[in-house]
Protein backbone atom coordinates (compact mmCIF):
# COMPACT_ATOMS: atom_id res chain seq x y z
CA UNK A 1 0.00 0.00 0.00
CA UNK A 2 1.43 3.33 -1.06
CA UNK A 3 0.58 6.61 0.97
CA UNK A 4 0.99 9.66 -1.11
CA UNK A 5 0.49 13.03 0.51
CA UNK A 6 -0.66 16.28 -1.26
CA UNK A 7 1.52 19.31 0.13
CA UNK A 8 2.28 22.99 -0.76
CA UNK A 9 5.67 24.88 -0.65
CA UNK A 10 4.80 25.73 2.78
CA UNK A 11 4.48 21.98 3.46
CA UNK A 12 0.92 22.44 4.70
CA UNK A 13 -1.17 19.20 3.90
CA UNK A 14 -3.99 19.42 1.45
CA UNK A 15 -4.85 15.84 0.88
CA UNK A 16 -3.62 12.08 0.81
CA UNK A 17 -3.96 9.76 -2.05
CA UNK A 18 -3.57 5.77 -0.68
CA UNK A 19 -2.67 2.93 -3.45
CA UNK A 20 -3.81 -0.59 -2.69
CA UNK A 21 -2.04 -2.80 -4.80
CA UNK A 22 0.57 -5.33 -4.64
CA UNK A 23 4.54 -5.14 -3.82
CA UNK A 24 5.48 -2.43 -5.88
CA UNK A 25 2.35 -1.13 -6.96
CA UNK A 26 2.90 3.04 -7.92
CA UNK A 27 0.96 5.76 -8.90
CA UNK A 28 1.91 8.89 -10.62
CA UNK A 29 -0.29 11.82 -9.25
CA UNK A 30 -0.92 14.60 -10.81
CA UNK A 31 -2.06 17.88 -7.92
CA UNK A 32 -3.53 21.13 -8.97
CA UNK A 33 -1.08 24.08 -9.62
CA UNK A 34 0.39 24.99 -6.96
CA UNK A 35 0.41 21.72 -4.84
CA UNK A 36 2.43 18.78 -4.88
CA UNK A 37 2.41 15.08 -4.33
CA UNK A 38 5.20 12.90 -2.71
CA UNK A 39 4.76 9.32 -1.61
CA UNK A 40 4.74 9.66 2.27
CA UNK A 41 7.09 7.19 4.32
CA UNK A 42 6.67 5.85 8.39
CA UNK A 43 2.61 6.18 7.70
CA UNK A 44 1.08 2.60 7.67
CA UNK A 45 -2.80 3.67 7.88
CA UNK A 46 -5.15 1.25 8.72
CA UNK A 47 -8.20 0.32 6.85
CA UNK A 48 -12.02 1.97 6.43
CA UNK A 49 -13.27 4.73 8.90
CA UNK A 50 -10.54 4.88 11.39
CA UNK A 51 -8.04 5.55 8.26
CA UNK A 52 -10.19 8.50 7.74
CA UNK A 53 -9.33 9.50 10.88
CA UNK A 54 -6.26 9.21 11.21
CA UNK A 55 -4.92 10.80 8.18
CA UNK A 56 -7.24 14.07 9.36
CA UNK A 57 -5.71 14.21 12.49
CA UNK A 58 -2.06 13.61 10.61
CA UNK A 59 -2.94 16.29 8.36
CA UNK A 60 -4.19 18.81 10.97
CA UNK A 61 -0.72 18.06 13.40
CA UNK A 62 1.63 17.33 11.01
CA UNK A 63 3.90 19.75 8.31
CA UNK A 64 5.69 17.33 5.41
CA UNK A 65 9.46 18.28 6.30
CA UNK A 66 11.23 19.17 2.77
CA UNK A 67 8.87 20.54 1.26
CA UNK A 68 10.89 21.08 -1.95
CA UNK A 69 13.68 18.71 -1.87
CA UNK A 70 17.08 20.42 -3.01
CA UNK A 71 19.42 17.93 -5.67
CA UNK A 72 22.76 18.67 -7.36
CA UNK A 73 23.11 17.85 -10.27
CA UNK A 74 27.06 16.68 -11.68
CA UNK A 75 28.20 15.56 -14.96
CA UNK A 76 28.01 12.28 -16.32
Amino acid sequence: MGLYVHYDLTGKIHSFTIVNGPKGTGAILAGKAGVLVAEAEGVQPQSGEAAIKELREIAKSHLVENPLPRCKLRKK
